[in-house]
């Protein structure tokens, strides 16, 4: 994130910190996208922050491909893809 301005960087981070929701797309043991709707939080670091437990499909998933996608913003017309 250094290519962008101090003050896109604090509405970037306003933008996360006023959405508690975020669609987490992870893929399945045979390939196929899969997707839930999850609680976000985000560090001031930028780091996004959600939870589950192990026994959870995406929890496997990550685990075997921790390569993930969220959708942030489903209210209004922007959304954050990450």
């Amino acid at each position: 994130m250094s290519a962008l301005t101090a003050s896109r960087k604090a509405e970037l981070f306003d933008f996360i910190q006023k959405r508690r929701l975020a669609v987490v797309s992870t893929n399945g043991r045979d390939g196929q996208p899969q997707a839930a709707l999850m609680n976000i939080a985000v560090l001031p670091d930028f780091s996004l922050v959600f939870e589950t437990i192990c026994e959870t499909r995406k929890f496997g998933n990550i685990d075997r491909e921790p390569r993930v996608a969220l959708v942030i913003g489903r209210d209004g017309q922007e959304t954050l893809s990450v």
